[in-house]
């Protein structure tokens, strides 16, 4: 289905919107990653780095955006994705502005892999964050041991590794109640059910419930 031009703009500051605690359901699939993420954002528990893998579009980014978007104010932090690192690198620009950082967060790590210089760069500024005792937070769709399998000298082991696996069907039952009562829509249950069957990750499921609506909604 395509949506109209106007359809479009509405559907991306939903997705702005969706990225945030409200819309993170938990359960036993990414509990661990939440409740770590939590401490970080409560400053109840110092540990450096926290990586958090899994496949994509199972909530890693929706993860670290939220708690991006509740401390942008309270804290000295930075969200960014590692392919804008890569291309910084690549460009020769100045990377020395993030070890001002208290708090970074870099998205999708395993984009570095095949990036050798680039890659090196990464591993120092991970070791500076975890010797100054600076908040970091890692996110990949592979663990550690194959990102950095070739790097003996970073040491994960003051951090925490945990792995976000597939969303059980409450997860999507509880976004897409939410979504109903935030978009003052409700889902016909048979379709709903359907969009749950056919949609393999939360993400996705996010996906078919705003283009659900706009069918709904604009194309009548």
């Amino acid at each position: 289905m395509e949506l109209n031009y106007f359809g479009v703009e509405l559907f991306k500051r939903n997705k702005q919107r969706q990225m945030d605690f409200d819309y993170f359901a938990v359960d036993g699939s990414n509990e661990k990653a939440y409740k770590a993420v939590r401490k970080l954002f409560k400053n109840k528990m110092q540990y450096s780095p926290l990586y958090i893998y899994g496949k994509s579009g199972l909530g890693k980014t929706h993860l670290v955006t939220a708690i991006t978007k509740e401390l942008e104010d309270k804290e000295n932090i930075l969200l960014i994705n590692c392919e804008n690192f890569v291309n910084e690198i690549n460009n020769n620009e100045d990377i020395e502005k993030y070890y001002k950082y208290d708090f970074l967060i870099i998205d999708d790590i395993q984009y570095i892999m095949l990036k050798q210089r680039a890659k090196t760069e990464l591993v120092k500024l991970i070791n500076y964050f975890i010797e100054n005792n600076k908040k970091i937070i890692l996110t990949s769709t592979l663990p550690p041991q194959i990102i950095f399998k070739d790097n003996e000298d970073i040491d994960l082991g003051k951090g925490i590794i945990t792995e976000i696996t597939m969303p059980k069907v409450r997860i999507k039952r509880e976004v897409a109640r939410k979504f109903e009562e935030d978009e003052e829509v409700v889902f016909n249950k048979v379709r709903l059910g359907e969009l749950i069957n056919e949609s393999t990750t939360v993400e996705n499921f996010l996906d078919k419930l705003d283009e659900e609506k706009f069918e709904i909604t604009f194309m009548g």
